[in-house]
């Protein structure tokens, strides 16, 4: 009540860097339908709020829950970090369809570390993947990412199915 007695628009941020509810984690396979139902509840209780981040930073998080392992669920491999990176954008497409339920005006407020990689010629090949990857939760969110972009054919090799790219391209948020 004071922020709306001050004036202030707040942006929620449902999930920050990887802390999320003990119920569940990034590399759940249900974590984009909790994120929406808790989006919602969250909608429900505050219908006032009309921006919101439902995943703060996809990648950034994803890249340290899964790749670094420095927060939960502390992975340290390529796989958990493009599965969390899914799961966290198939959740922010989903939260922001139950918050616009509630409230059909609300927008996302997206944001990213798009922080650019410079390398010496002999890891310049890693420099040019890192450089593509940043992009990723931003063409999977925009419904961007197809099967002429490179990331895309990677994806594949890993074990991500076409249909689960193709619901990006189905639902751009």
């Amino acid at each position: 009540a004071q922020l709306r007695e001050e004036g202030v628009a707040p942006i929620a941020t449902l999930l920050h860097h990887g802390a999320g509810p003990a119920w569940t984690d990034l590399l759940d396979p249900q974590f984009p339908e909790k994120l929406a139902a808790f989006a919602g509840t969250v909608a429900h209780r505050y219908p006032w709020i009309s921006s919101y981040t439902p995943v703060n930073e996809p990648l950034t998080t994803a890249r340290f829950c899964g790749l670094y392992g420095h927060w939960h669920p502390h992975e340290r491999d390529e796989t958990a970090c493009l599965r969390i990176t899914m799961n966290e954008c198939r959740g922010v497409a989903l939260a922001m369809r139950a918050i616009r339920n509630v409230n059909p005006h609300a927008k996302l407020v997206q944001t990213e570390d798009f922080g650019r990689i410079s390398a010496t010629p002999e890891l310049q090949h890693q420099a040019d993947y890192e450089n593509e990857r940043r992009w990723l939760s931003w063409d999977l969110l925009t419904g961007t990412l197809t099967p002429d972009r490179p990331l895309w054919s990677w994806m594949r090799s890993v074990g991500v199915a076409e249909a689960e790219l193709t619901w990006f391209m189905e639902h751009p948020c």
